[in-house]
């Protein structure tokens, strides 16, 4: 969505687009056009001005004499921009319009629909703009665009947060709001490249999954063991997961021998055995965790370990320490504690995130109390004025 107008100097009307980039030492301004109508241009800055908000039309009871803008085109190979005008008469929803730029001979009549309250928001100011560069980090550049930073535009202000060409994130806007966009957007590309890693370590358990079934293809039989103490979860409640193994097509027998721990599957081809030990092998693992850190993982009253358990089936989440290590030891189905063991280290990424952007909030936080304590401003006071352009780039 367009958040700029651009004016025409043929014209004097204004068609929508957005701003790309700025040029400190020739004081131009890098447009781009509402779907690409046109190529992107460096304009004056005086040309560029923010859109209206919508809801400026609420209240809005146009009256003769009163300046407006209306929606029109100067050609049929030119989207509608808006143009200034006056309205001259009114009937109904109708209104008799003359453009402040041209003669009375392009007087037209127009409907409320098409028209809007004059927009009187100023020109950028280039004196007040900073600029800086943020360079992309090279993982994330396979799948980087702008609607990964729209959080980080809303969250700051900042009048830009696009990627460029060379494979850097612009910000444009006001000192504090591209500070405070800087900050956001250095936690996108951690959140983002912790995602990213998970997913090439998904990617890599797949692919050894297929290594291993396709290893299996010619085999009928498929057997292994387990520990006696899981028996409870392989069966399970009533012979549950063993039913569950038998209704696989293709299966033909399951066998569990408790005391032993082993299950034989015989099946008409490896594929449907491997499904059905998926369905019964059991797995018991360590997830470790630092003696500091217990407390925030399992949660009060291990309200975050209790739902771990119940999102990833596993049968038990307890808590084992020694003198040396301090773990989550995780018992259930094999595919249960695979998810459970991955919804731990999301929580834990979490945790490791909640408390880097805390600790960026309490430092962005501090620094607005030095400067107010440096420069005498109070809370309430609105700290405006005129800044002064720089271009910073990291």
């Amino acid at each position: 969505m367009a958040s700029f107008e651009i004016k025409s100097m043929e014209t004097h009307s204004y068609y929508a687009g957005n701003i790309q980039d700025v040029d400190s030492k020739k004081k131009q301004i890098l447009v781009s056009y509402e779907n690409n109508w046109k190529p992107m241009e460096w304009v004056d800055p005086g040309r560029v001005r923010a859109s209206p908000l919508s809801t400026d039309r609420l209240h809005f009871h146009p009256q003769v004499g009163d300046i407006v803008e209306t929606m029109a085109r100067s050609s049929d190979e030119e989207p509608k921009s808006w143009w200034e005008a006056e309205v001259r008469n009114i009937r109904g929803d109708f209104f008799v319009i003359s453009y402040t730029s041209w003669d009375d001979s392009y007087n037209e009549i127009v409907e409320f629909e098409n028209l809007r309250p004059r927009n009187t928001a100023l020109p950028v100011d280039m004196n007040v703009l900073r600029r800086v560069a943020l360079q992309i980090p090279a993982p994330l550049l396979p799948k980087v665009n702008d609607s990964m930073f729209k959080s980080v535009r809303a969250g700051s202000g900042v009048l830009l947060a696009s990627v460029s060409s060379s494979n850097s994130l612009i910000l444009l806007g006001t000192d504090s709001a591209v500070s405070t966009a800087t900050a956001l957007a250095k936690m996108v590309f951690k959140r983002e490249g912790a995602l990213a890693q998970l997913q090439a370590k998904a990617t890599q358990h797949t692919q050894k999954i297929q290594e291993l079934e396709q290893k299996l293809q010619q085999g009928h039989v498929e057997e292994f063991r387990f520990d006696p103490a899981h028996a409870g979860i392989v069966i399970g409640k009533k012979g549950k997961h063993v039913k569950e193994a038998k209704n696989i097509p293709g299966v033909l027998k399951v066998s569990v021998v408790g005391e032993q721990g082993l299950v034989s599957i015989r099946g008409d081809s490896a594929e449907v055995c491997l499904q059905a030990r998926a369905l019964l092998e059991t797995s018991q693992e360590h997830f470790y965790v630092e003696r500091k850190d217990i407390g925030r993982v399992v949660g009060p009253k291990w309200t975050h370990i209790r739902e771990i358990i119940e999102s990833s089936g596993a049968s038990s989440i307890t808590l084992q320490e020694d003198p040396h290590s301090t773990s989550l030891v995780i018992v259930g189905r094999l595919r249960s504690v695979q998810t459970a063991k991955l919804l731990l280290q999301q929580h834990m990424d979490y945790l490791q995130e909640f408390k880097v952007m805390r600790d960026s909030e309490q430092q962005l936080a501090d620094r607005v109390h030095r400067l107010r304590f440096e420069t005498g401003v109070r809370q309430n006071d609105s700290g405006g004025g005129q800044g002064i352009y720089r271009d910073d780039t990291e």
